[in-house]
């Protein structure tokens, strides 16, 4: 292997000052060459970088840099990288240019950009080519992997002083694929007060690239189409796939914002242009201290067919119709203290057919006024708009709607609300309408009268199909410990789609309070209908506290409908009794006989903290624990029975028991047990059977636990966990210690698993520790979806971890971890060790060295991985950091990556201004 070369440093002639060198290895008659020189005068500089590996050189280990394993896959290629400037009082000028060419194919890279900067101005303009066919990227593959047959073309004013205040920015861009180009503009004037933004984004239909940019490069492209709908764009992982399938469309924004006396206004415009036509919309926004104002214009051609293909971001401003004109107005005014009107108006219209809706709101103090217009032309597609109101115009097909509602509030003593709503469908000459009323007022602190009304209806021609009237009036006084209401209710009904009676309900109700302990309420309700039936409901209820802590009630509720066989008799009992601190017991039995021949019975117990009777329709749940002497304890069962049903009785219980202090038991100490339950049957029956049970103890130094679960599913089939633990030292002090998890699980089809975790500690010697770790079928993620909420995984795993530490400033660690995965059959083996030099000093030094293998179905992969860090903390305000990593290849399934190194190097200077 023959070396030459030559360099030269500081030379001058005249102004002129030039340095250079240039180097060359040969192997026979193939060699590298590698050259750089620069040359300036004054403010003019201009230099020049260019290496080349000629294929057929073959020893590049011998050459004793470090990147020698990149010069290798870089045989046949040719790289250059070349920089000019100028520099003047007034402005400066710069250029920067790098090749990367395969000389043996005459097909490369090519990036240039010309940049020109003054005091009021900055521009910049590049073009960067990779040729088609093009594929030897290697070390630039990251950059230009997916570029090749892409010629890009930018040009950017970054800077533009126009005028006092005044400045101007300009961006362009352009990426060609030979047959179809993605173009991209933004333009930006803004001054003092204002601001006038244009922006473009759009791709031929022929532009099948645009997965070919780099992911923040698109994400730059979707946030800029997004901004042109305006501000607070939520963009999703959707609008990217969409994004990447627009080709062939063409998006266009402009708008225009400024500030006025307490206010802002904007004006914005965006237009969405497709292969045949186009949507758009137009609107405008103020602001100001006390008014919010905006105004909408959507328009979508017939022709536009490229709705679907939008981001879902832009399909919600657009909406999904073709062929649609649309016009949005909204205004809301603060116009005192206290008082708000708010005006919207939307009308929409496509092939002759429309919607449109109109909202008027006013509110006061005690004051609420709200009416609303809606229609929707029959055959109009509803569901294609965004709108806040679309469910509910969907239901208006064909009809013109209006409601109003009045809302007063304002004196203590009155309340008045009154809604009134129509609905009229001129096709089929059909009317819904609706009104309801409510008065209440208390006049004095012991009497109230309240009011109700309502009405609802509907008709078609001059066909009542459905009338309903209600009218309510009740009267409610206190006397003392004594309470009276009375409440009539009439009830009309008519229409042939409507079969209800009318119908004239009275109720008295008296509930009085016998003594402190005891009250009673009696309710009489007669309810007298058209057909001469009638409904008369007897209720009564004593409540009463028979001692202290102990107290019943009990309901009796008969109502007669003039027939046996349609009489119902309903009967509650509770018993309660309260042992203090909030710890009760509750029982409670319903008896319910409809008819002759059926009958329903329910019995409920509750114990625990606050523990209440469970009705009976109410869903059996878990009851928070009382607790006893330091044993937390909580119970719950309910029984439904069916007089018609003969046999089949319905069960449920819960059940939980906690100690909360550890307790002795002869030799074990520190004891400590749970118990918690959920039984439900239904004609003996099992719909769910859920225990799970845990007991924990120790005997001298030694500690260990048992835990039970067992589940049951509406199958009848069973499923079991035991898990047994040992842990020889529970101080954490002992020089070693090992701990033991053995966990026997039975599924409902027998299958057994066996699921370990064993681990030992040695801490015998100062500062050195050292642990073995063996797992067998771990269980994954937490399911309550899947029988006892685990799956237990195929895997084995085998871990060695030690670690030493000799003093403050020196650490060694080391690890070894294997890991069996019998399900996809695999084998990874890691290995590493680290050390930690100078720990305290400020300046810590650290160096790891690992290396990792892996067998996936019989192919297999090898590599190693090593790294040096050093940091280093000059001061409070400045830390400085250097960090090299490698990590290379010894083997691969395909051995395309045998023998290669992945080097990073990152330098970082960190100075903190105050």
């Amino acid at each position: 292997m023959k070396r030459n070369g030559f360099g030269a440093e500081g030379l001058k002639v005249g102004s002129f000052k030039f340095s250079g060198t240039q180097k060359q290895v040969l192997d026979q008659e193939k060699g590298i060459s590698v050259s750089s020189y620069a040359v300036g005068s004054g403010g003019f500089s201009y230099s020049q970088n260019k290496e080349s590996v000629e294929r057929g050189f073959n020893r590049f280990k011998d050459l004793g840099v470090a990147d020698w394993q990149r010069l290798q896959v870089s045989q046949g290629i040719s790289r250059t990288a070349e920089s000019a400037g100028f520099k003047s009082k007034f402005l400066s000028l710069g250029y920067e240019g790098s090749r990367v060419q395969d000389f043996e194919r005459n097909k490369g890279i090519e990036k240039q950009k010309v940049s020109l900067d003054s005091k009021n101005w900055a521009f910049e303009m590049g073009t960067q080519a990779v040729d088609s066919g093009f594929n030897r990227f290697e070390a630039e593959r990251g950059a230009f992997g997916l570029e090749a047959g892409l010629k890009r073309q930018s040009a950017a004013l970054t800077k533009g002083i126009i005028g006092k205040g005044l400045n101007l920015t300009y961006n362009k861009s352009s990426i060609d694929n030979g047959v179809g180009s993605f173009d991209a503009s933004d333009i930006a004037v803004s001054g003092k007060t204002w601001a006038l933004n244009l922006g473009s984004r759009g791709s031929d239909k022929t532009f099948n690239r645009l997965g070919s940019m780099q992911p923040g490069e698109i994400d730059s492209h979707m946030r800029a189409v997004a901004g042109m709908y305006g501000p607070n764009a939520g963009l999703q992982p959707a609008d990217r796939q969409a994004f990447l399938g627009s080709s062939g469309i063409q998006r266009d924004g402009a708008s225009f914002n400024t500030a006025l006396k307490g206010g802002t206004l904007n004006v914005n415009q965006v237009k969405v242009t497709g292969a045949k036509d186009s949507a758009s919309i137009h609107s405008a926004n103020v602001v100001g201290k006390n008014l919010q104002f905006s105004m909408r214009k959507l328009n979508t051609g017939t022709a536009f067919n490229e709705i679907s293909r939008l981001m879902p971001y832009e399909q919600q401003q657009l909406g999904l119709l073709s062929g649609i004109s649309r016009t949005d107005l909204n205004l809301a005014m603060q116009m005192s203290k206290g008082q708000t009107f708010n005006f919207s108006t939307m009308s929409a219209e496509k092939d002759g057919t429309g919607a449109g809706r109109t909202n008027l709101s006013y509110r006061s103090q005690g004051l609420e006024v709200d009416y609303n217009l809606r229609n929707v032309d029959k055959g109009f597609n509803v569901m294609g708009l965004v709108d806040s109101q679309r469910d509910m115009m969907n239901s208006l097909s064909g009809f013109s709607q209006k409601d109003s509602r009045v809302k007063f509030n304002a004196l203590k003593n009155i309340r008045f609300e009154y809604s009134a709503s129509s609905a009229y469908r001129d096709a089929t000459e059909e009317l819904r309408a609706s009104d309801a009323l409510m008065f209440s007022m208390a006049l004095d602190p012991t009497l109230q009268v309240d009011y109700a009304k309502s009405s609802q209806m509907a008709k078609q021609s001059t066909s009542t199909l459905f009338a309903a009237n209600m009218e309510r009036v009740s009267l409610s006084k206190r006397f003392g410990n004594q309470s009276l209401s009375i409440t009539n209710e009439k009830r009309d009904n008519d229409g042939s789609q409507n079969s209800a009676h009318d119908s004239n309900r009275t109720t008295v109700a008296i509930e009085t309070k016998l003594t402190g302990n005891t009250s009673f309420r009696t309710e009489q309700t007669r309810t007298a209908f058209e057909d001469g039936g009638k409904e008369d409901v007897n209720s009564n209820s004593l409540s009463t506290k028979i001692a202290k802590n102990v107290g019943v009630s009990v309901t009796d509720t008969n109502i007669d409908r003039g027939s046996s066989d349609r009489n119902e008799v309903k009967r509650d009992y509770g018993v309660w009794f309260d042992f203090g601190k909030g710890i009760r017991a509750s029982y409670g039995y319903v008896r319910q006989l409809n008819g002759d021949n059926a009958g329903f019975g329910s019995s409920s117990v509750s114990f625990g903290q606050d523990a209440n009777r469970i009705a009976a329709e109410q869903a059996l749940g878990g009851v928070a624990g009382a607790n006893v002497n330091g044993t937390m304890l909580g119970f719950q069962n309910g029984t439904n029975t069916w007089d018609e049903q003969a046999g089949r009785a319905q069960a449920f219980s819960s059940a939980s028991l906690q100690t909360t202090k550890p307790f002795s038991l002869g030799f074990l100490k520190d004891s400590k047990f749970s118990l918690n339950s959920y039984m439900a049957s239904d004609n003996s029956r099992w719909l769910r059977e859920d225990v799970t049970s845990s007991f924990e103890s120790k005997v001298g130094k030694y500690g260990f636990g048992m835990n039970y679960r067992g589940q049951v599913d509406q199958t009848g089939s069973r499923a079991v966990d035991r898990t047994y633990k040992l842990n020889t030292d529970t101080s954490g002090k002992a020089p070693l210690a090992a701990s033991m998890s053995y966990k026997q699980r039975v599924l409902p089809t027998n299958q057994e698993y066996a699921i370990r975790d064993y681990k030992v500690d040695y801490k015998g010697i100062k500062g050195f520790t050292l642990s073995n770790q063996i797992q067998t079928n771990p269980e994954g993620p937490a399911n309550p979806n899947i029988v006892l909420g685990t799956q237990p995984l195929a895997q084995r795993r085998n871990t060695w971890r030690m670690d030493y530490t000799a003093s403050k400033e020196f650490t060694l660690g080391g690890q070894f971890d294997e890991l069996i995965d019998d399900a996809i059959r695999s084998i990874r083996r890691t290995a590493g060790f680290n050390l930690v030099l100078n720990q305290r000093s400020g300046s810590p030094l650290s160096f790891f060295y690992g290396i990792e293998q892996s067998d996936l179905a019989g192919n297999r992969q090898d590599y190693v991985r090593f790294g040096l860090t050093f940091e280093q903390k000059a001061s409070s305000n400045q830390v400085f950091s250097l960090a090299l990593t490698n990590q290379g290849w010894l083997n691969n399934a395909n051995s395309t990556l045998a023998n290669q190194n992945d080097w990073v190097g990152r330098l970082n200077y960190q100075w903190r201004f105050k």
